[in-house]
């Protein structure tokens, strides 16, 4: 809607309001910084998470997951936008792609919303999984392993896969006509107009935003008021103590364990923070449009375009920050970390020591070159004085017998 709305007053509407400006200086200057740091921290995140799966908690597969499926979120949203804007309305790569063919259409709109809905679910299974661990501390090895957490995964994948299976037969291609001349990738309206209008996207909503939000509300308020309940109850440190004792029994590392408990909620938190203001600009929308109680002008689209901008850039700081989030709250992740930054530099820095260790050795070479020439030039001087001195006296000799043999004679 936001592409054709109000028509011909378009390069009016883009140039006027301030508040479109802002919106688009917000997509081209503030996206790419998150694209780069979104990229290399979600992938050292997922090389740290599953390496952490086996050896400290398996909620840490789900911390492995998640990085790609944000990935894949912010290169196909956010670097859309940004081409978008960048090339000033002009490319749209995502438009392309689902305009080309029909089978294209169905498919990509089909894995776009699988993974927009995945994301946040797969947060609510990794916190559902620290309620447990925090609620059963003694059972929290036979609960939270990784083949629980592979089929809770796989679990989500089906589900979310028969809830999107839909895009099959009610998205395709529509042609040009007097209104669009360029084809659309849309809800097919022969099927029922009232499920494309009013159905599926309360579904849509509901399963990609206002569900997990709500799940993830309550999630965080149980972790944190049992972890407070703990911390002051006089039995904690032998509950901690039994807690720990079972952890090493099972050869896990109960202090990562801890951190990464507050890890998770600072990520949960992190969620409700960062997503709600999408919900309440959905809920908002909503309710403009069904019940009209606010006549719908192009100051209040502009508005709305710039609130929606925010929206996303928060939601794209929340894909963006999770490596942030893991560094600062866990000391096993940052030694994680570290060893990887020394893997990677090893080379550079072996190269550097071998031609500081060769030039430290070249230079004492020809220290001990240089000795050697002194010493043998002091020693051809010395020959030579020896010679000299020599012949000095082998010569007065011979005058000294010559005069001798003279006197004989005479």
């Amino acid at each position: 809607m936001e592409g054709y709305l109000f028509g011909a007053n378009q390069s009016y509407y883009h140039t006027v309001f301030d508040e479109v400006k802002a919106a688009t200086y917000l997509y081209l200057y503030v996206s790419p910084w998150l694209l780069f740091f979104g990229t290399l921290g979600n992938i050292l995140s997922y090389i740290i998470m599953h390496k952490m799966s086996s050896h400290v908690w398996s909620t840490c597969l789900y911390m492995s997951v998640i990085p790609m499926v944000d990935l894949v979120i912010l290169y196909v949203e956010c670097g859309n936008n940004w081409i978008i804007r960048l090339s000033k309305n002009t490319i749209n790569i995502s438009q392309f792609l689902v305009v080309s063919s029909n089978a294209v259409c169905k498919v990509y709109t089909f894995l776009f919303n699988f993974i927009l809905h995945l994301s946040p679910w797969l947060i609510v299974a990794m916190l559902g999984e620290c309620m447990l661990s925090v609620r059963f501390t003694r059972q929290t090895p036979r609960l939270c392993t990784r083949e629980h957490t592979r089929a809770v995964i796989l679990l989500i994948t089906v589900l979310l896969i028969c809830v999107n299976i839909q895009y099959f037969w009610t998205y395709g291609l529509t042609k040009g006509s007097q209104t669009y001349v360029i084809a659309l990738c849309t809800y097919i309206r022969e099927w029922s107009e009232s499920f494309g209008r009013t159905i599926w996207p309360t579904i849509n909503n509901m399963i990609g935003h206002l569900l997990p939000i709500l799940v993830t509300l309550v999630l965080c308020l149980i972790i944190s008021l049992t972890y407070v309940r703990m911390v002051l109850s006089p039995k904690f440190r032998r509950l901690q103590d039994a807690r720990n004792e079972v952890l090493y029994q099972q050869m896990l590392d109960p202090i990562a364990f801890q951190e990464f408990q507050g890890t998770i909620l600072a990520v949960g938190f992190a969620y409700l923070l960062l997503i709600s203001p999408q919900l309440c600009l959905i809920i908002y929308r909503y309710i403009l449009f069904n019940y009209q109680q606010i006549k719908y002008t192009m100051k209040l689209d502009a508005q709305l375009k710039l609130f929606s901008a925010i929206c996303h850039i928060l939601r794209y700081i929340f894909l963006s920050i999770k490596f942030a989030i893991y560094y600062v709250s866990s000391r096993r992740f940052q030694r994680e970390f570290r060893q990887i930054v020394q893997i990677i530099f090893k080379p550079f820095t072996n190269c550097t020591k071998h031609k500081y260790a060769v030039r430290s050795s070249s230079h004492v070479e020809e220290k001990t070159w240089q000795q050697d020439d002194d010493q043998t030039v002091r020693l051809v001087l010395d020959g030579k004085k020896h010679v000299t001195h020599a012949i000095d006296n082998s010569i007065g000799f011979t005058s000294h017998c010559r005069g001798h043999h003279m006197t004989t004679d005479v």
